[in-house]
């Protein structure tokens, strides 16, 4: 049976952390394997111009980090595509069957928590015995059986938020499906089925508590015109 385990990290969130110091909201969206040996990661940001900036001299400074790529949404809202080794939480759970709900690097809590989906006890304890071995020692905080509530993905909240962003959802369309498919790295096909799920599980939240489930965008009801492409 899945099980929802919430971990607690030693030590201190260095984004969040970095984050705070100037003045800047930040989110993690999505993250990926770069290599053996790398993480890609992509956050939001939020904040003032000035802000911003610092943050992002800062963040390239930061040990581990390798290049930061950014692209302003908004002058108070950007993007930050970060390649840098792979942090240890990452590496303790990619190759173990634990999924990710929700990463420690979003956490504004102190010490910083995580949220795994486990199936087995084993695999929790080798997640444990990975990070102790990495020099962090976590505490189990929390489990509990998996919510009824559907919620979703960090992929489908990164995508969604790229593709509302790009004006995907305007009326008329600021991009087209195969632009945006070009954008997030993802085939025309495979991006209309995860824009479909992600809008369902919107729309379900929507009907059941009368309300998104977390997304920082309004997303109107759209049924997608599988004809422009």
């Amino acid at each position: 049976m899945l099980r929802q385990v919430v971990l607690e990290l030693p030590g201190d969130n260095p984004f969040q952390q970095l984050a705070s110091t100037a003045g800047v909201q930040l989110e993690l969206e999505f993250c990926r394997t770069f290599n053996s040996t790398a993480m890609t990661l992509l956050f939001e940001l939020a904040g003032e111009s000035e802000q911003l900036k610092l943050f992002l001299s800062e963040l390239r400074k930061s040990n581990g980090v390798k290049y930061v790529y950014e692209s302003e949404v908004t002058p108070s809202r950007m993007l930050a595509l970060v390649v840098m080794e792979k942090p240890v939480p990452c590496s303790a759970s990619l190759d173990s069957p634990v999924i990710c709900l929700q990463c420690p690097f979003s956490s504004r809590e102190t010490p910083p928590t995580w949220k795994l989906l486990v199936r087995r006890s084993e695999d929790l304890r080798e997640i444990l015995r990975k990070l102790e071995k990495a020099g962090r020692r976590a505490m189990v905080k929390e489990i509990s059986d998996v919510s009824q509530q559907e919620e979703l993905t960090d992929r489908q909240k990164a995508i969604l938020s790229i593709a509302v962003s790009m004006g995907y959802f305007d009326f008329p369309r600021k991009v087209s499906l195969t632009a945006l498919s070009r954008a997030v790295g993802v085939k025309p096909s495979t991006l209309s089925e995860i824009l479909r799920n992600a809008e369902r599980k919107v729309l379900e939240s929507q009907v059941q508590n009368g309300n998104g489930p977390g997304l920082k965008h309004t997303i109107p009801p759209i049924v997608l015109d599988q004809g422009s492409h």
